[in-house]
């Protein structure tokens, strides 16, 4: 990552036994958490769709039937509005409020955060493609993107993971 000074500054006081977020079962936030290996349930409505992960229990809603974030509240998933283009769901946030590790492993975000996120159907019709382009101009000297594949497997139950603080915190004992 191309950083800035304030985001080389943070990197620089990362300290993995009390700012990692699973030990005080802080969920992770996009895109971290879409990049996240673990299992994901879309639902589609006709005004929102959501995205949830099984690792920490992380619900996403992107708004379908908004065209502006004006008046939007911060939020550490920030605030969704997907449109439809073709097999794509294009994705845009905004209004994200500050993660201790929003932008990557022990890169934080701020408000001026905002991501645009793509996901388009493979020909498969059993695998999505995951893309996204992340910028944080108060952590970030550039733009950051990426891309990485779902696959659908109809055996897999979605179980949601939820975290125990206790457990979350045992690995610090030794």
């Amino acid at each position: 990552m191309d950083l800035t000074e304030e985001g080389v500054a943070a990197v620089a006081r990362w300290d993995e036994q009390t700012m990692n977020p699973g030990i005080s079962c802080t969920q992770l936030v996009a895109p971290p958490m879409m990049i996240m290996p673990d299992g994901k349930r879309i639902t589609l409505g006709n005004e929102t769709i959501t995205i949830e992960g099984d690792y920490d229990g992380i619900v996403r809603t992107i708004h379908m039937n908004v065209i502006t974030h004006e008046g939007a509240s911060p939020s550490p998933q920030g605030h969704s509005i997907g449109r439809w283009e073709g097999d794509s769901l294009v994705i845009d946030n905004r209004h994200f409020s500050d993660h201790i590790m929003g932008n990557g492993w022990s890169v934080p975000s701020g408000s001026q955060k905002h991501l645009m996120e793509r996901l388009t159907l493979n020909e498969d019709g059993k695998s999505l493609t995951y893309h996204f382009e992340l910028m944080d101009p108060q952590y970030l000297a550039s733009p950051i993107t990426g891309d990485t594949s779902w696959s659908w497997d109809p055996v897999l139950q979605f179980m949601v993971d939820e975290c125990d603080l206790g457990s979350a915190r045992r690995f610090l004992e030794h």
